[in-house]
């Protein structure tokens, strides 16, 4: 009897592995289920590439935690440091915690340019995976 049931193998990143990748590698507080609004327990696919995507250029957002606005660009992402973010949220919110809840909840770049660079600096293959998000 022929199956035509088409089944393929997929590579899973549990999202706490994620993380902890992120923050090991770039060394900025990150987490991925609290990103476009917190995420629901899901998986979510995320296709790296060496190849250009979309670029995201937005360079700033208010000083806000939990702001409606989210999503920076890599590169300032990558220039900003909690220091400064420190210095600029308002006072009531000049604490550790909220510091790292604004780069986690608001100030992040897409995953999919996380991974392009990850995958640039030969840390991550090419490939298309799944991130299991549990908690």
């Amino acid at each position: 009897m022929q199956n035509n049931l088409k089944i393929s193998n997929i590579k899973m990143i549990d999202v706490n592995d994620w993380d902890k990748f992120i923050v090991d590698t770039y060394w900025k507080p990150y987490c991925f289920q609290q990103q476009d609004g917190c995420k629901d327990r899901w998986v979510e696919s995320l296709y790296v590439s060496l190849s250009e995507g979309d670029a995201y250029t937005n360079d700033s957002i208010p000083f806000e935690v939990n702001w409606d606005e989210m999503w920076v660009s890599l590169d300032a992402w990558l220039k900003m440091d909690k220091e400064t973010v420190m210095k600029n949220l308002p006072e009531e919110d000049r604490k550790d915690y909220c510091v790292d809840l604004f780069f986690e909840r608001n100030f992040y770049p897409h995953v999919e340019e996380i991974a392009r660079d990850l995958c640039n600096k030969g840390l991550l293959e090419e490939w298309e995976y799944t991130i299991q998000i549990d908690w």
